[in-house]
């Protein structure tokens, strides 16, 4: 088997903010939900076998576990060849002395890359200048790769925060610019497709291994995990082998979709619930509009 790249573990549904763009909201009615040691052990063993190279901690906001996080790494004897990366929206960052500690911290553990949002919806809960800020430029002198994130409703509200962020990031390729998802709280919030403006082609987690909290594997991060689309679902750690996991994935009908390179383009008509909609989400190019489902339509209910 071909090296398998990225796994993504989704480690909380919890946040310190309630940004009401927020695509995870929807599991929030299950209430806080946090990756037990059982399943980050057994998510850590399925990437050893098949040599995936990058393990991205999510959430929700994966740091408010920090300590747990660190803990399960200490308890089992990870592969020095797998780096983390940890998706966060630098709430902790606003004390030097807390900032410089963790990141040290997270350079002992082997996280060399960070992937920070930062936009007006975050930052009625996270300052810009006082936490997000400093952490770039601190983890930036400690050789972290970055790369940040801007939702926008409208672009012109993003403008301050985009000049800010290419003041002190290394380089463009780190900042992404994307349209809000209108999934989750983000239903009521949708955009035209009409003043899209994207950093990039394609979604970067479609095809990837999804391991949520609960164990349950998904080929996405998105949609498919959050409302437990069955087609997307290949899994869990907890009640299935290892082989049986990585077999289920490579048949999966999504990887060969993926695979094919059929994946919608931005340069596109988005795909929305219809041949008619022109509404626009990062998460309407994921690769479950390409496979004939109703998910689309489903999405819009209420």
């Amino acid at each position: 088997m071909e090296k398998s790249g990225t796994m993504i573990l989704f480690f909380t549904n919890a946040c310190n903010a309630c940004c009401r763009h927020c695509f995870v909201s929807p599991l929030n009615e299950h209430g806080n939900q946090v990756m037990g040691y059982n399943v980050f052990e057994k998510a850590i063993d399925l990437t050893e076998r098949r040599y995936i190279h990058r393990v991205v901690v999510s959430g929700g906001e994966a740091f408010l576990y920090w300590d747990k996080i660190s803990e399960y790494i200490d308890k089992i004897s990870v592969n020095k060849d797998i780096k983390f990366s940890l998706c966060t929206n630098g709430y902790w960052a606003c004390n030097t002395d807390l900032r410089k500690r963790y990141l040290h911290e997270l350079l002992s553990h082997n996280f060399d890359w960070l992937e920070i949002s930062t936009d007006s919806f975050h930052q009625e809960y996270i300052d810009l200048e006082q936490c997000v800020v400093p952490l770039i430029e601190d983890a930036k002198s400690l050789g972290f790769h970055l790369d940040v994130t801007v939702c926008y409703e409208q672009l012109t509200n993003e403008v301050r925060t985009i000049n800010r962020l290419k003041q002190i990031l290394p380089d463009q390729g780190s900042l992404h610019i994307r349209p809000i998802s209108s999934f989750g709280s983000a239903r009521d919030n949708k955009i035209s497709a009409k003043c899209s403006f994207i950093s990039e082609r394609k979604c970067s987690a479609a095809g990837e291994l999804c391991v949520r909290y609960d164990g349950q594997c998904f080929v996405c991060c998105g949609p498919p995990m959050i409302y437990d689309i069955r087609k997307f679902l290949i899994g869990n750690v907890l009640t299935d082998t290892n082989e049986t996991i990585w077999q289920l994935y490579q048949s999966s009908q999504i990887i060969e979709i993926m695979r094919s390179g059929s994946l919608p383009d931005v340069k596109d008509r988005f795909i929305g619930a219809n041949d008619n909609s022109d509404e626009a989400s990062l998460c309407h190019q994921c690769i479950c509009y390409n496979t004939g489902d109703t998910f689309g339509s489903m999405m819009r209910k209420e």
